[in-house]
């Protein structure tokens, strides 16, 4: 078979993986969504993270659909390469840092439930998720300065661009 015969199937299977988990974080979102489930202590912060995995999986759909078209957006311009890198350094470590305060929350709320009440009100944990996000961006901000376009000249006249 031929290279390009196998890397189109491959890049159509990787599509055909985001595609399922973006209906399934849809669906997600959906079931934590209802009134009965809004009430458990975590749903925020798991709507939080099916939102970030929402953000990451659309753009690597479109990602890879302009890919399959030969069009490849992070060379763009010096700008959209250096959104392009810091958007993938930053939402990875967004979800881990959010399901690691889901976790440490729960952790709490069993452990000394009395205590802890503050733990479960909305307003607690939708600042707790705007600190976190913060604090991932500030952390990854030197990113967004060190990627760079580069283009190249060939000898037939053609450029080569690489983020």
């Amino acid at each position: 078979m031929d290279t390009l015969k196998i890397d189109l199937i491959v890049q159509n299977i990787r599509l055909g993986f985001y595609v399922a988990g973006f209906l399934s974080n849809i669906l997600m979102l959906v079931v934590y969504s209802r009134k009965s489930l809004r009430k458990i202590s975590v749903s925020t912060y798991i709507r939080a993270i099916g939102v970030v995995y929402l953000i990451l999986i659309s753009f690597r759909i479109m990602e890879i659909s302009l890919l399959m078209l030969k069009i490849n957006i992070s060379t763009y311009s010096e700008i959209v390469c250096k959104f392009y890198a810091y958007f993938w350094y930053l939402l990875s470590p967004l979800s881990a840092w959010l399901e690691a305060a889901t976790c440490f929350d729960r952790f709490l709320v069993i452990i000394c439930p009395a205590k802890f009440v503050f733990l479960r009100k909305t307003r607690f944990q939708m600042l707790i998720i705007f600190i976190i996000t913060l604090a991932v961006m500030s952390i990854y901000l030197h990113l967004a300065f060190k990627f760079h376009l580069f283009v190249w000249e060939t000898s037939l006249n053609n450029e080569v661009r690489y983020c």
